[in-house]
C-alpha cells in the first residue's frame, strides 16, 4: 500500500512537471463537476420527487436553477457596480477640477522654489523624475499586459466552464453508477472510511465559512472604529463596505481605501489620507495575524499548518492559491481524520499511546 502511494505521488509530480498549467486546465472541469455534483444530487432528487420528472429532466432543471440563481446574483452585483460607477463618473468633473486647481498651485510652488535650489538638488530632482516616469511606464505596460492576459483567458475560461457543466450534468444524472465506479477503485478495507468523508467535508466547510464570517466581522469592526475616529461623515456605510470587501481575495478593503487615500493626498488633505492608509494597514495586518488562528481554531487544526498551507498554495499558484488553500485544508483534514492518510494517522496514534515519561524515539 505504501509503495503504491509513493508511485502515485511520483506519477502526479511527474505529470505536473511535464504539463504544468495544461494539466490544471485538463483536470479543472472534472474536478469542478466532482465538487458540484454532490450538491446538485439532493436538489435533483427533490425536483424529481416533487414534480415527478424523469431523472434526466430533474438534473437538467436543478442545473438550470442553480445557474439562474448564480447568474441573477452576478447580474445584480454588476448592476450595483455599474450604478456606483455611474455616480462616480457624474462626480468626476468636480474631482478633476479640484485636482487641476491643486496641480496648478503645486506647479506655481515648484516654479517659485526652482530658482532657489542648488544645482545638485536640481540634478537629483531631474533623475528622480526620470525614474518616476520610467516606473509609471512600466506600471502602465504591466497593466496593459494584465488586461490582455485576462482577455485572452476568457475563451479558455468559457471552455472550462462548458465542459464542467456538461460533466456535472452526466455525473449528477448517473450519480449511483459514478459513485459505484469510484468505490470500486478504493481498496475494500478503506471503503468504510470513505463513506464518512462527505459528512466530514460538510462539517469542515461550514466551519471554514464560520471562520471567514468571524474574520469579516473583525475587519468591519476595525474599519468602523477607524473611520469614526477619523471623523468621516458616512463612517457607518463606508465601514460596512470596507468590511464586506474583505471577502475579495488579494484586493480586499484596499479596493476602497487605497484610491480614496491617494485622492486625498493629491488634494492636500494629507492627514486624512495618511489616516485612511493607517486604517487599511491595520485591517490588513490584523487579518494576517489572526487568520491562521481563527481558521485553525474553527477547523481544529494548528495555526502553523493553516499558515503554511496558505503560503505554499499562494507561492505555487499565485492568486488562485488563495482559493485553493481552503479546499486543500478541508480535503486534507477529512482524509486524515477518516484514516485515508495512514502514515500520519499511525504517527499520531503512536504519539498519543507513548507511555508517560518515555523519551521520544
Amino acid at each position: 500500500m505504501a509503495v503504491r502511494s509513493v508511485w502515485i505521488l511520483v506519477l502526479a509530480l511527474g505529470a505536473w512537471y511535464l504539463f504544468g498549467n495544461r494539466l490544471v486546465l485538463a483536470v479543472a472541469p472534472f474536478l469542478l463537476a466532482a465538487l458540484a455534483s454532490p450538491f446538485l444530487h439532493p436538489l435533483a432528487g427533490w425536483i424529481r420527487r416533487g414534480l415527478r420528472l424523469p431523472r434526466s429532466l430533474a438534473v437538467l432543471a436543478s442545473l438550470l436553477l442553480v445557474l439562474l440563481l448564480l447568474g441573477g446574483l452576478l447580474v445584480g452585483a454588476t448592476l450595483l457596480l455599474a450604478a456606483q460607477v455611474s455616480d462616480g463618473l457624474a462626480a468626476l468633473p468636480q474631482h478633476l477640477d479640484s485636482l487641476r486647481r491643486h496641480g496648478e498651485a503645486l506647479i506655481e510652488r515648484i516654479t517659485e522654489w526652482y530658482g532657489l535650489l542648488p544645482p545638485e538638488a536640481l540634478d537629483f530632482a531631474r533623475e528622480n523624475v526620470q525614474t518616476l516616469v520610467g516606473a509609471l511606464e512600466g506600471a502602465l505596460l504591466a497593466a496593459g499586459q494584465a488586461v490582455l492576459g485576462m482577455l485572452t483567458a476568457v475563451p479558455v475560461f468559457l471552455g472550462v466552464l462548458v465542459v464542467a457543466l456538461i460533466a456535472t450534468y452526466f455525473v449528477t444524472r448517473d450519480w449511483e453508477q459514478v459513485k459505484g465506479a469510484v468505490v470500486q477503485l478504493i481498496p475494500p478495507q478503506k471503503r468504510e472510511l470513505v463513506r464518512g468523508m462527505p459528512a466530514r467535508l460538510w462539517t469542515d466547510a461550514l466551519r471554514y465559512v464560520r471562520a471567514q464570517v468571524i474574520l469579516i466581522l473583525i475587519s468591519t469592526f476595525i474599519s468602523l472604529v477607524g473611520l469614526l475616529l477619523l471623523g468621516i461623515d458616512q463612517w457607518l456605510i463606508l465601514g460596512l463596505v470596507g468590511g464586506l470587501l474583505d471577502v475579495m481575495p488579494l484586493v480586499g478593503p484596499g479596493l476602497l481605501y487605497v484610491p480614496w487615500a491617494l485622492y486625498l493626498l493629491l488634494t492636500d488633505r494629507v492627514g486624512l489620507g495618511l489616516g485612511l492608509l493607517a486604517v487599511y494597514g491595520g485591517v490588513s495586518a490584523i487579518r494576517q495575524l489572526v487568520e491562521p488562528r481563527v481558521v485553525g481554531g474553527s477547523m481544529g487544526i494548528h495555526p502553523l499548518l493553516t499558515l503554511g498551507t496558505l503560503y505554499v498554495a499562494t507561492t505555487l499558484f499565485g492568486l488562485p492559491g488563495l482559493l485553493l488553500a481552503p479546499i486543500i485544508i478541508i480535503l486534507g483534514k477529512a482524509a486524515w481524520e477518516s484514516g485515508l492518510i495512514p502514515w500520519f494517522r499511525e504517527a499520531a496514534a503512536g504519539r498519543d499511546e507513548r507511555p508517560e515519561g518515555s523519551a521520544p524515539s
